[in-house]
């Protein structure tokens, strides 16, 4: 089972998380990567961009950041386990909750389509407070 979700633009360009996350910054109890992805269109780029951002934060982790290790850490096991709480996490309603901004800094279109990165500032803390209501993880210090 995958919590991907095929998410298609007018050119069927299907999602697909990679690891092209980056630490920025942080400020407070935020967290700010650029993450970049591909899309037929800016608008899909950069929502696969984002989405890719919360799955490396879930599953992967982001080097030389305070969130190097994956909030979850079995993802196979937690995907069998939580598929459609996990999935309206990366794909519905989920990702907003978390984001206090999205912005592209930069968008280079060719012949296939886009390559946009977003600088995404992520509530960390939320998200893992999220993750330990929902049961998916146990509550930090137990």
């Amino acid at each position: 089972m995958s919590c991907s979700k095929k998410v298609t633009s007018q050119k069927s360009i299907e999602y697909s998380r990679n690891g092209k996350v980056s630490y920025v910054a942080s400020k407070g109890l935020l967290q700010s990567f650029n993450s970049q992805n591909f899309g037929s269109s800016t608008q899909d780029a950069a929502y696969f961009a984002t989405v890719s951002a919360i799955e490396n934060l879930l599953y992967k982790g982001v080097a030389n950041s305070p969130s190097e290790n994956p909030l979850i850490k079995n993802e196979l096991e937690s995907k069998l386990a939580f598929e459609n709480t996990l999935n309206d996490l990366a794909f519905n309603l989920g990702p907003e909750r978390f984001i206090t901004k999205s912005l592209i800094v930069d968008d280079e279109s060719g012949s296939g389509g886009h390559l946009v990165t977003v600088e995404v500032e992520v509530d960390v803390k939320a998200l893992r407070k999220y993750l330990e209501e929902n049961e998916i993880i146990k509550k930090f210090g137990l």
